[in-house]
């Protein structure tokens, strides 16, 4: 499908483009520059800076249990489940 550049540098989506990866108005995406000459379109998703230091800590806690070996390690995610289910 061909597109065009309009005034300002806009394009316009075709609509089939927009249903079928469920596009709204305001949705943010990066423009990626590709070595090999093309452009991608990477959605973005923002989150408050309260929850990324609640996972930044959360990382942090994993990282050390990691180091001192206290981190449980799973042969299976069903055993991970259920040793989650019994916290």
């Amino acid at each position: 499908m061909v597109i065009t550049v309009r005034a300002k540098s806009q394009i316009t989506l075709p609509k089939d483009t927009v249903k079928n990866f469920k596009i709204a108005e305001g949705d943010e995406y990066e423009v990626v520059e590709r070595k090999d000459g093309s452009i991608l379109l990477v959605p973005v998703v923002t989150y408050p800076k309260a929850y990324v230091k609640k996972l930044e800590a959360e990382i942090a806690e994993a990282e050390k249990k990691i180091k001192a070996g206290k981190q449980p390690v799973y042969k299976t995610v069903d055993e991970m489940l259920n040793a989650l289910e019994t916290e």
